[in-house]
């Protein structure tokens, strides 16, 4: 697992790393941790290669809010945790989408518990977002489709739906092969789709999701695939 550590004061980045070392013994896990004692407004282009971040807020050059929005724009979709002093931005957070907002010091079961997150994101084929500061999972298997509507999007599941505030180009990039984008408003899971027509597919559940004339030509392909 690689990890990033933002962090100014040494102190606070070997204490942060030591816990770290010690899940990784624990776990049996191989951890490369990269330390930022600094932040610039220039994106190292391996960061994203990167499993986790933690971001100290009061950081120089830039502040580490205004570095993980930088990440965002950037469509950098790597899983983000704060651990500062400053609770300032605690708030603003939900904005970058992070796991968490941690005060320092920072308690030992608290990152062992991110830690975790984040190799079961690694090994299971699930959908992991923060809503109202939680994180929530929810497996691809259980995904039917997905919709945007008025700034939000809409998880269906069989039996239940969730939702969330990522656009629909941001949870594009976390999903697998099965799931294909058939209009602006929607990403379908083909798994569940019964049978495609020329402008709507039909799902197992009877559900008719309409198709955008631009994606067309490649649902056909990737539907007839998919079934193969």
């Amino acid at each position: 697992m690689k990890i990033v550590i933002a962090e100014k004061n040494e102190k606070d980045y070997l204490y942060l790393k030591d816990l770290i070392e010690n899940w990784g013994r624990k776990r049996k896990e191989s951890v490369h941790i990269y330390w930022y004692h600094k932040l610039y407004y220039q994106i190292p282009s391996y960061l994203s290669s990167c499993d986790l971040i933690f971001l100290e807020i009061d950081m120089k050059e830039i502040n580490g809010y205004e570095f993980s929005c930088m990440l965002r724009k950037k469509s950098i979709d790597i899983p983000l945790v704060f651990q500062t002093k400053n609770s300032s931005f605690a708030l603003e957070s939900y904005n970058v989408q992070a796991m968490n907002y941690l005060l320092k010091p920072v308690e030992e079961k608290r990152i062992e518990k991110i830690l975790d997150q984040i190799v079961l994101t690694q090994t299971k084929k699930e959908f992991v977002y923060t809503f109202k500061n939680k994180i929530r999972r929810i497996a691809y298997d259980d995904i039917l489709y997905i919709e945007t509507s008025k700034h939000c999007l809409y998880i269906q599941c069989h039996f239940h739906q969730e939702r969330c505030y990522l656009s629909l180009k941001e949870i594009e990039k976390q999903l697998d092969q099965r799931f294909f984008r058939c209009h602006r408003s929607y990403i379908i899971n083909l798994d569940y789709v019964k049978s495609v027509e020329s402008t709507k597919c039909i799902l197992q559940n009877n559900q008719v999701i309409f198709i955008s004339k631009k994606y067309q030509n490649d649902l056909k392909y990737h539907f007839l695939k998919n079934v193969k």
